[in-house]
C-alpha cells in the first residue's frame, strides 16, 4: 500500500506535475492515499501516521528536504520510502538514480529496494544526500574527526552521502568534499602534514568548527550553524530507486 505525503505545489507547473501523477498511479497499479502536508506540518507525523496504519511504502513527493524528513521518520522501520522527486537538487537524483515524476513511477511499479545512509547534524536524523557548510567569505574550517584534524581554508565544503557513483560509492562513510583545489593541513598523531587537494575525506563522524560563524544548508534550508557535529547511520533506510541499478 503507498501513502503519498506531498509538498504543497508552488507553482502552476508543480500543480501540473501532481496532477498528472495522480493520473498516472492508478494505471500504474500503485493507487494509495494522497496527503498535502499543510505549510508547517510536521511530515514526520503523517510518516507516523502511514506507518501506525500499516502501509509498506510511504512516498515523498517534493524536495530534499520532505525526502531527508521522511527517511528520519522511517529509520530502522520495514516500509520502504519512495521518492518523486519536484524542485528537487541534483544531489536527491543521484541518491536514487533519476530525476522525474515519470522515471519515479516506473521505479515505484518495479520497487527495487537498496539501503541507503542516513547522515545526522547535531544528533538529529535529518538528511540522506548532501549538506553544504558555507561561510559569508573564505575562512579555516577545522574538522575533528577520532583519528585526525584538518585545517582546510575555503568558503564551502560540501558533505555528501554514498549514491554509488565514484568516488561516493562506499557506504557507510561521510565524504567531505571541496568543489576547488585547496591548501589543507593534517594533523594525525602529533604529525602535521600539508597538501593540495579537492574531495579529501572519509570518516563515520566528525566535529566542523570554523573561524567565522558559517551556515550548513540542506537543499536550500539552513538547518544548523557552527559548531557542528556529524554522524553517518550506515544502511537505515530502505529506498526505493532506479531499477537498472545494481
Amino acid at each position: 500500500m503507498y501513502y503519498y505525503i506531498v509538498d504543497p505545489p508552488q507553482t502552476k507547473a508543480d500543480q501540473q506535475i501532481v496532477s498528472a501523477l495522480r493520473n498516472r498511479l492508478i494505471p500504474e497499479g500503485l493507487a494509495g492515499e494522497f496527503v498535502f502536508r499543510t505549510p508547517g506540518q510536521s511530515a514526520g507525523v503523517l510518516a507516523d501516521k502511514a506507518l501506525a496504519q500499516g502501509f509498506s511504502t510511504i512516498v515523498s513527493v517534493g524536495s530534499d528536504a520532505l525526502a531527508g524528513e521522511l527517511a528520519a521518520a522511517l529509520y530502522d522501520q520495514p516500509s520502504a520510502l519512495g521518492i518523486v522527486p519536484i524542485n528537487a537538487t541534483p544531489a536527491l537524483h543521484n541518491i536514487i538514480g533519476y530525476s522525474d515524476w515519470k522515471e519515479a513511477v516506473l521505479a515505484l511499479r518495479a520497487r527495487k529496494i537498496a539501503l541507503r545512509d542516513l547522515g545526522t547534524i547535531n544528533g538529529e536524523l535529518c538528511f540522506i544526500t548532501e549538506i553544504e557548510i558555507r561561510a559569508p567569505k573564505t575562512t579555516h574550517f577545522h574538522i575533528h574527526m577520532n583519528r585526525y584534524t584538518a585545517s582546510i581554508e575555503t568558503n564551502h565544503i560540501f558533505i555528501k552521502l554514498s549514491n554509488d557513483n565514484p568516488p561516493f560509492d562506499v557506504p557507510g562513510v561521510l565524504n567531505f568534499a571541496v568543489p576547488e583545489l585547496v591548501r589543507a593541513s593534517f594533523f594525525s598523531w602529533n604529525k602535521q602534514a600539508s597538501t593540495t587537494l579537492s574531495t579529501l575525506l572519509r570518516g563515520e563522524q566528525a566535529v566542523i568548527q570554523a573561524d567565522i560563524e558559517a551556515e550548513a544548508i540542506y537543499g536550500d534550508i539552513v538547518i544548523a550553524k557552527t559548531p557542528i557535529s556529524l554522524a553517518i547511520v550506515p544502511q537505515a533506510i530502505r529506498m526505493i530507486v532506479a531499477s537498472a541499478r545494481s
